[in-house]
């Protein structure tokens, strides 16, 4: 059976080699967009990103892709953002100044803060514990169908606080902080971790857009 393909915003500052990879390691194929009617031509949209928060929202805003992605999740069709691109899709962030991010999911991206034996950036394997149930959402099949608990890779230095809990699909502790790991919203889906990097549970979250492409 051919690969399906699963459109990937290209907004110049992703980590796009990665992503590629696990998509077709999921039996997808990328079909990476850099413009508005490619976006909004999608059947489902994954928007990653690796980087700092501000100059990725710039490039977003400069090629017209952050207007095309709210119209977008205005037609229902779902999209799933990862690490940075899951912070794009909060109200704004403070990395380095103040910058205003999508808000589909309204809240704040924040530092994480250092503590002994807990370093920032944060990097590596987590455990990340379920506090809702993901059905309906890209994180209910593969590995982690009927899982309380999985195993995720993280890079980061910020971490998304939803201002409802309830979009709140799963965290992980680091050190006295609780990280947001998976945020749902309707139609809108993130995680802070890595999918691509994170082993056969992280192939069953990209698995997903088999069933919606």
């Amino acid at each position: 059976m051919p690969a399906r393909s699963v459109v990937v915003v290209d907004y110049g500052a992703g980590n796009l080699f990665s992503v590629a990879r696990g998509l077709r390691a999921a039996n997808l194929e990328p079909d990476f967009v850099s413009d508005p009617d490619g976006v909004r031509r999608a059947g489902a949209l994954l928007l990653p990103g690796v980087g700092a928060f501000g100059k990725g929202m710039e490039q977003m805003r400069s090629r017209g892709l952050a207007e095309a992605v709210k119209d977008f999740v205005g037609t229902g069709k779902p999209v799933l953002g990862v690490c940075v691109g899951m912070q794009f899709l909060f109200t704004q962030s403070n990395e380095f100044g103040h910058h205003a991010g999508l808000n589909l999911i309204p809240g704040q991206v924040v530092p994480l803060v250092a503590e002994a034996r807990w370093p920032v950036p944060n990097v590596g394997w987590c455990t990340t514990e379920f506090v809702r149930d993901p059905s309906g959402t890209p994180f209910s099949l593969g590995g982690t169908a009927g899982a309380k608990q999985m195993d995720f890779y993280f890079a980061h230095s910020f971490r998304c606080v939803p201002d409802d809990p309830a979009d709140t699909v799963a965290r992980t502790l680091y050190g006295s902080a609780w990280i947001t790991a998976i945020a749902s919203r309707d139609n809108v889906h993130c995680c802070q971790f890595h999918p691509e990097i994170s082993a056969e549970a992280g192939l069953g979250i990209y698995r997903w857009f088999q069933g919606v492409t």
